[in-house]
């Protein structure tokens, strides 16, 4: 993880990097990601505190809570950014950015869209992918649902019951 940001912070020719980028490359090199940071981020969407990706620069100062959540999210925007197809995109921007000591223009060449654009829309679009089918799968929520479940199937199978008796 920690090796991701020495490498990171050379690539840049020492410059600056949007933090999401920096965290989000050092958990997906040193594979950091497990099926409970799906659930964090779902019940962070469904109950809408994601946290846009140019909030995370003060990431150092967030509490543990929303520090996971932080780089979970940074982790997703940095997956969604390598999925594109170009498996040299990360470094064709930094090397344009290295150049041009401009990142957002680098950022606009190489990825083809502007650098708010495209952090407004994976935050819209992961606020999407995270409904609420993801969110019940949370474990703390499962067990206040299943008693109404099993709630339901009693009314269910009584209201059924005293069909058949008329």
């Amino acid at each position: 993880h920690e090796l991701t940001h020495i490498m990171l912070h050379r690539a840049a020719g020492g410059r600056w990097l949007p933090r999401w980028i920096h965290e989000g490359l050092a958990m997906h090199v040193s594979g950091e990601w497990s099926i409970g940071q799906d659930i964090l981020v779902a019940r962070a969407a469904w109950t809408k505190n994601l946290i846009q990706l140019h909030r995370l620069e003060g990431m150092s100062v967030f509490n543990g809570a929303k520090a996971n959540l932080a780089y979970t999210e940074s982790y997703l925007a940095v997956s969604s950014l390598l999925k594109k197809g170009d498996p040299f995109l990360l470094a064709d921007l930094l090397a344009l950015y290295r150049n041009t000591n401009d990142f957002l223009h680098s950022f606009r060449v190489v990825v083809g869209t502007d650098y708010s654009r495209w952090t407004n829309n994976w935050f819209e679009r992961t606020s999407m992918q995270y409904h609420l089918l993801l969110f019940i799968f949370d474990w703390k929520l499962f067990w206040l649902a299943l008693p109404l479940f099993i709630i339901l199937l009693f009314l269910l199978k009584r209201r059924q019951n005293v069909k058949t008796k008329r």
